[in-house]
């Protein structure tokens, strides 16, 4: 079992447009921040809608001001590699299989406050040499008040 501390409220509002036709989802679940060297984490568990018990580990790794990981482990683990300004491939697996996917960054963008981290993301998704998505995440971690700390297994 995989233990997370959850002492963060974790916000993420994801927007994709797909030939000229936009969708927006939002997601709140609990997780953690932290700082390790140079980089900082946010960490949460994403849960399956059909089945509440089962979720993935996601792990925002937050290398410097130009690149960003987002990885997340399921069955095998995907990992998204996010550098303003260039293109990276990665494989990216789903329920019926994997493919690799072509990501192109326009936009990184990380601020620390007092009690919150946000991160920016603009990128674009490429399968097969084409265009699938143009994508904007915004991800916001703000620290839960003391004395409502859970941690869940």
């Amino acid at each position: 079992m995989f233990k997370i501390k959850e002492d963060y409220i974790v916000n993420i509002t994801s927007k994709h447009i797909v030939d000229d036709d936009d969708d927006e989802l939002n997601l709140v679940t609990f997780g953690t921040y932290k700082e390790k060297g140079n980089k900082k984490y946010i960490i949460y568990k994403e849960y399956d809608e059909n089945i509440p018990d089962k979720f993935k580990i996601c792990i925002i790794k937050i290398d410097n001001e130009n690149m960003v990981t987002l990885i997340k482990n399921d069955i095998a683990q995907t990992r998204l590699i996010l550098e303003k300004g260039k293109r990276h491939y990665s494989p990216y697996y789903t329920d019926v299989g994997c493919m690799t996917l072509g990501v192109l960054t326009n936009y990184v963008d990380f601020k620390t406050y007092k009690d919150k981290v946000v991160l920016n993301l603009k990128y674009s998704l490429e399968f097969n040499a084409s265009l699938m998505s143009i994508n904007e995440i915004k991800i916001e971690a703000t620290k839960k008040p003391e004395g409502d700390v859970n941690t869940n297994v």
